[in-house]
């Protein structure tokens, strides 16, 4: 977990909670203007670093699921099954805006045309806070794979893996932004088909009855449901799973992606980590002597790859035997 985030996540230990603080709101209210044309960094759709963003809320619940961790053991046992069961857990015992956080995520169910009324039932029940009367619009977060951005009537709309019938509506504005922001992993989406697009969202649901996104980030992970940033990562992660390693995905939270950072943690049982670095082909020199000054200070051992010049170059010896 990110240092940073130390104001955003406060653990009580003597009532078993951890209260999380947001910088995104959870009703409706005046609409904000977004600037369009600076050069900070957003991560998504609309940071104060003591509070946690959407996309650091959505990086704190995968961490916590441990779906950025792997080893050779967990081949062929992650689906959305899977993901939403420990997502949920992940969201348990935790609080924000003095409400449980597991109250306001909703994780569609893996979708089952036998049983199609009785999911439509549970999630009817699950979305009732949505229409509480004498109150501004209240929204809760969803969390879910992108199946198709398509466009509506007026504007556009997203549907969500195993919610079919309930398509989420994207204003113009929002997808301007969505396209804009997310260019990376949109391009990520399309390049690569084997992999998943994960989205987390602020949405309510309107008098007529029609839910709509507020905020939005959007996640990329691999096959095996691991985050990636870029393409550079996803070969790296790529050859570490071939090559039946142990690691941990390390990830951003609120942090740019113009501050360096460890891509992997490749660990193993009694043996000294070893923090996995890439430099990218777009890297300044600014961001390259930053780079250089962490892995000079690091207390572990580093491994560079600098993507804009060699191809991935193969491990040391040392890195091959971990397991």
């Amino acid at each position: 977990m990110r240092s940073y985030t130390v104001w955003a996540i406060k653990e009580n230990i003597d009532e078993g909670i951890t209260i999380l603080k947001f910088d995104f709101a959870l009703s409706k209210g005046v609409s904000k203007a977004i600037p369009s044309g600076n050069n900070q960094e957003k991560t998504s759709v609309k940071t104060d670093t003591k509070k946690l963003s959407l996309r650091a809320t959505l990086h704190y619940l995968w961490e916590q699921a441990g779906f950025n961790k792997w080893s050779p053991a967990m081949a062929g046992k992650r689906n959305w099954f899977v993901i939403r069961k420990y997502l949920y857990e992940a969201a348990k015992d935790k609080t924000a805006k003095n409400v449980a956080l597991d109250s306001l995520i909703y994780i569609p169910e893996a979708f089952d045309l036998d049983h199609k009324q009785e999911i439509a039932e549970r999630r009817i029940a699950t979305l009732s806070r949505l229409h509480e009367s004498n109150k501004p619009q209240q929204y809760m977060l969803i969390i879910g794979e992108v199946k198709e951005i398509t466009s509506a009537r007026f504007g556009h709309k997203m549907v969500i893996k195993h919610l079919p019938d309930f398509p989420i509506m994207l204003n113009h504005d929002i997808y301007r932004r969505l396209c804009k922001r997310f260019e990376v992993e949109l391009a990520l989406w399309s390049a690569n088909e084997s992999g998943h697009l994960i989205v987390m969202g602020t949405f309510g649901i309107n008098a007529s009855g029609i839910p709509s996104f507020g905020e939005i980030t959007l996640m990329m992970v691999t096959e095996n449901w691991i985050p990636y940033d870029n393409n550079d990562e996803l070969k790296l992660l790529s050859e570490l799973t071939q090559a039946n390693k142990r690691f941990i995905k390390c990830l951003r939270y609120n942090l740019a992606s113009t501050v360096p950072t460890a891509s992997v943690l490749l660990s193993a049982k009694d043996k000294t980590p070893v923090a996995l670095f890439i430099c990218p082909a777009s890297a300044c020199e600014t961001y390259r002597n930053d780079l250089n000054n962490m892995i000079e200070n690091s207390e572990i051992k580093t491994w560079v790859w600098d993507a804009g010049n060699v191809a991935l170059p193969k491990f040391p010896f040392q890195l091959n035997t971990l397991n």
